[in-house]
């Protein structure tokens, strides 16, 4: 969590995760905060397209563009208020612990 910073668009690191446990990602993928205030926050990044596939927090919700889908254009999306507030209210659990499921969650309206 601590390799993704509000406001810059690449993580600071990341490492190769093998079979450890952790979200599972790879180049072009964009990271979206699933946990209370970090998503309130905009903790969102793009994964550069050259790094191998990469392991890290299950706070994160990787969202995969198609070919169809600019990466950056994801990445600028999900930093939308709008989308990030609509995240917010599908929220669940207790609170100072609420978290995005990913299964469940609809960030189009």
């Amino acid at each position: 969590m601590s390799a993704v910073e509000v406001g810059v668009r690449h993580p600071i690191s990341y490492e190769q995760r093998g079979s450890r446990a952790g979200i599972r990602a790879r180049g072009n993928d964009v990271l979206f905060a699933r946990i209370t205030p970090c998503l309130e926050n905009g903790k969102v990044a793009l994964l550069p397209a050259i790094i191998e596939p990469t392991g890290g927090s299950t706070e994160f919700i990787v969202i995969r563009p198609t070919p169809a889908v600019d990466p950056a254009f994801l990445y600028y999306w999900c930093l939308h208020p709008d989308v990030r507030n609509n995240a917010q209210h599908q929220m669940a659990g207790v609170t100072g612990r609420m978290r995005l499921v990913a299964r469940q969650a609809t960030l189009v309206g």
